[in-house]
């Protein structure tokens, strides 16, 4: 095994421990808080398998086709920040202020707008599409994952003949 396969077989070990701890936190509320439509995903080193031991490790919380919840959401971050504390990584960043609870909407509404930057959708989108790796709610971060690149042919039917992604690509060359 090489150190790339040694890397990636370690991350697999970890973010599997992580999965474990974060459905063990959520304990009898896991079905309720994620039904089929909330995921947590790693990004990052974490999502691209090359996280090393000394990393920390970057989640999001997403909700697709169901109104965001503050219970729900408070009820993750929770189960997020003992799950990392138990495993030694060290807290989330600006106090676990990236750990919101985002929604395909909330993804989707500024593209292509002057705030997608400053909102840190266009981020946020790209890190979903380019690197992610789903922890646990994988039908939902599937769904999720369907409903940005939805977004982005939008315009399609209006060019059923020469339709482009050049939004997609405009953002993926941006990020």
């Amino acid at each position: 095994m090489n150190f790339f396969e040694a890397r990636a077989a370690s991350v697999d070990l970890k973010l599997g421990d992580l999965a474990g701890r974060l459905k063990s936190h959520l304990g009898v509320d896991e079905q309720r808080v994620l039904k089929n439509d909330t995921c947590i995903y790693t990004v990052g080193s974490g999502g691209r398998g090359e996280m090393s031991e000394h990393r920390d490790v970057d989640l999001f919380v997403a909700r697709v086709h169901r109104a965001p919840s503050e219970v729900d959401a408070f009820q993750i971050r929770q189960a997020i920040t003992r799950a990392l504390f138990e495993m030694g990584f060290p807290e989330p960043s600006q106090g676990g202020g990236f750990l919101k609870m985002h929604t395909g909407e909330s993804l989707c509404e500024r593209m292509g707008t002057r705030d997608d930057d400053a909102s840190n959708s266009l981020t946020a989108r790209m890190l979903l599409l380019l690197e992610s790796r789903v922890l646990l709610g994988e039908n939902a971060h599937g769904n999720l994952v369907d409903s940005v690149l939805e977004a982005y042919w939008k315009d399609a039917s209006d060019h059923a003949t020469d339709y482009q992604p050049f939004v997609l690509v405009n953002d993926i060359v941006r990020y």
